[in-house]
């Protein structure tokens, strides 16, 4: 027997009344796109929700596990919408590590990673490379190997002459 209609909401209307999107467009994005999951299974934009139910959410970095508490088709204020799911136990805590990981990037670099922004530089990488180590190995060294003993270094102008290679780590 199916639930009556006031008990069930299409997925990407719930995601945006719930506030994990901005946009229906983009919950019906993501949903799409596979980064929702409802029950374990991939879905639709359009598949029906109700109370109990389960959905994993992937958004940028961050993943939440919840239970649907409640249905709305209307967004509203942000303490409304809390109402909406419960997040697990289980959730919280990888959401609290993943944040815990990138404050202790933050105290290393100095700034933020901005996602898909520019790539650290080497000095950043250096830093990051050595002080990971005291934190416990975040992110180890990567040893560069080279073949053969030596390299011939050419500008347009001259050749600078020969630099041997050997391994070492930055």
């Amino acid at each position: 027997m199916t639930p009556p209609s006031f008990m069930t909401v299409r997925i990407d209307k719930w995601l945006w009344a719930a506030r994990f999107f901005k946009t229906r467009a983009l919950a019906a994005q993501a949903v799409t796109g596979g980064r929702v999951h409802l029950n374990g299974a991939r879905v639709k934009p359009g598949h029906t929700l109700k109370i109990g139910d389960q959905l994993k959410i992937g958004k940028e970095s961050i993943e939440w596990i919840v239970d649907v508490t409640g249905v709305s088709e209307q967004r509203g204020p942000a303490r409304e919408a809390i109402l909406l799911y419960q997040e697990t136990a289980q959730s919280q805590k990888k959401r609290q590590e993943e944040s815990e990981k990138k404050r202790q990037i933050v105290a290393i670099l100095g700034t933020a990673p901005i996602p898909g922004g520019p790539r650290p530089t080497k000095r950043e990488r250096r830093r990051l490379c050595l002080q990971s180590q005291d934190l416990g190995g975040l992110h180890p060294p990567i040893p560069l190997l080279f073949e053969g003993s030596k390299t011939e270094v050419k500008s347009k102008s001259k050749t600078l002459g020969a630099i041997p290679q050997t391994p070492f780590f930055f």
